[in-house]
């Protein structure tokens, strides 16, 4: 099978590739211990945000960075941020999904893998723009 091939060009605005590479870098450094959970609250679901401070309390997180990043819209109503995460010399990976409720943005799902074969999931995924 061969993979779909990505068109050059991005149909993400620029405000919104902003908005989503922020919220991601924010939730890493409320991983690491850098930032404070509760500067999140307004745009992080609260399923989300217990996710993110029960691994920040395991110290699973430690030393953890953002190394890159790429967002996607598959609709007008989601973003999808995809993230290449470091800790120390291993590679670790996060999924955000970034969605329009009643007119404002808010991170509704993150999967993050942070032991091989381990993903921990919070939020649900609505197939339908809400």
């Amino acid at each position: 099978m061969v993979p779909e091939v990505l068109p050059a060009h991005d149909p993400v605005e620029p405000e919104l590739r902003q908005l989503a590479s922020a919220l991601m870098s924010a939730l890493v450094e409320v991983l690491s211990g850098q930032r404070s959970s509760l500067q999140l609250e307004r745009w992080v679901e609260p399923e989300v945000l217990n996710l993110v401070e029960h691994l920040r309390r395991s110290r699973l997180t430690q030393g953890l960075t953002l190394r890159s990043l790429r967002v996607q819209a598959p609709h007008a109503d989601a973003l999808e941020v995809s993230a290449h995460l470091r800790q120390g010399s291993a590679s670790r990976a996060a999924a955000l999904r970034v969605s329009r409720r009643r007119g404002q943005w808010i991170a509704t799902h993150l999967s993050i893998a942070l032991r091989p074969h381990v993903v921990n999931h919070a939020g649900w995924i609505s197939p339908v723009a809400g």
